[in-house]
């Protein structure tokens, strides 16, 4: 007989953490029988019409709840209701407004057992208060999943939650390593994600200031969209960067981006997993990264790309030279990349570590180990 989990996840638009519970809710089904329904509670419901008619693909249910504020009593009721109809076996929460909502859920119906994953070490969460309630709200929960060792080590240091690492997982495409179009007279860097502060892209946006000296051919892409946008615009005119610095918006074919570009910026300022790192490493593409937090856990520095130190414009320009410079060297890193995410970040090995978790949860008792997704 299938079992049954209740996913919950706030969402304002489908970014690393929404686009890995796509990825889980398939593999979680493919593999290990399990059936997911979604609860949705977001902002903005009408920009997650085609994120949720996709996550229904591999789901028995999708909600797309709205919720303008931080604040919703409705929504608790709602949960509590489901959580009270025996439908399911696992509650898992995703994110900081699903832990928070579910916990309270769970004090008007008990009956089912919650995990929450944890994706980022957002600085929010070391503020003495965050901390206090969290660990107030963790007792609600009877496991954590932390998606890199590093976002691991953060929780337990500062909630004391129990806690196991489950890494992103992401299918890789059969065959050779995917290639780009050749020769195109233009040297195409792309960075991908939210345009805020965490990422880094006002530093990537400095960096090319001074890689158009050294390489008058490189051109790079930011796709994505966030409070830093009109930031970053100005910024990219400052420096008289409109003709090399593109901010193209929101995007759904950022697959297809990758496969036309020749190395991935990544100069995050911190990051719990980074699944656009995994994005990059399917499309066979080379990585200069920050060496921040969880990043190190994903990409081989000097294997797979280039991590350097966040906030220094510097190193990242140097890196990026470097390889713009050694075509070689980046189809190499491209490869071996592709390589690392077959071997180390497989959906299956994710779904694994995830249903582990779940079993572990039914039975009352811890698994057996952390499971980090490179077994």
């Amino acid at each position: 007989m299938s079992k049954r989990v209740l996913h919950v996840m706030r969402m304002r638009g489908p970014s690393g953490a929404e686009n890995h519970l796509l990825e889980l809710t398939a593999a979680l089904r493919r593999h290990h029988g399990w059936l997911s329904d979604v609860v949705i509670p977001s902002p903005c419901p009408r920009a997650l019409d085609g994120f949720a008619k996709e996550l229904a693909s591999s789901c028995e249910r999708v909600q797309v709840i709205p919720m303008r504020g931080d604040v919703s009593p409705r929504l608790v009721l709602r949960l509590g209701r489901l959580l009270a109809s025996g439908r399911y076996d696992i509650a898992h929460a995703h994110l900081v407004h699903a832990d928070w909502y579910l916990a309270a859920a769970s004090l008007i119906a008990d009956n089912v057992p919650l995990v929450s994953s944890k994706h980022n070490p957002d600085p929010f969460r070391r503020l003495a208060a965050f901390r206090l309630v969290e660990r107030a709200v963790n007792r609600r929960y009877s496991m954590a999943i932390a998606i890199s060792e590093a976002l691991r080590t953060f929780i337990e240091t500062s909630t004391g939650a129990r806690t196991v690492t489950v890494h992103y997982g992401l299918a890789a495409p059969a065959g050779p390593v995917p290639a780009g179009d050749g020769p195109r007279g233009t040297m195409q860097l792309l960075a991908v994600g939210r345009l805020e502060e965490q990422k880094g892209f006002d530093v990537a946006v400095q960096a090319m200031a001074l890689v158009a000296l050294a390489t008058p051919c490189a051109r790079l892409s930011i796709a994505g969209d966030g409070s830093q946008r009109r930031l970053l615009a100005d910024r990219i005119t400052a420096l008289g960067l409109a003709e090399t610095v593109s901010l193209l918006g929101m995007r759904d074919d950022v697959h297809e981006l990758m496969l036309n570009a020749d190395i991935l910026i990544h100069p995050a300022r911190w990051e719990g997993f980074g699944l656009v790192l995994l994005e990059a490493m399917r499309a066979g593409l080379p990585i200069v990264a920050t060496g921040a937090a969880a990043i190190p856990e994903v990409v081989a520095d000097g294997v797979t790309g280039i991590l350097v130190a966040p906030d220094d414009p510097g190193q990242l320009a140097a890196a990026i030279i470097e390889l713009i410079q050694d075509p070689a060297r980046r189809r190499k890193m491209g490869a071996a990349g592709f390589e690392r995410l077959k071997e180390r970040f497989s959906p299956e090995q994710m779904a694994r570590g995830v249903a582990t978790v779940y079993d572990a949860v039914l039975r009352q008792r811890e698994p057996a180990a952390a499971w980090d997704g490179s077994r």
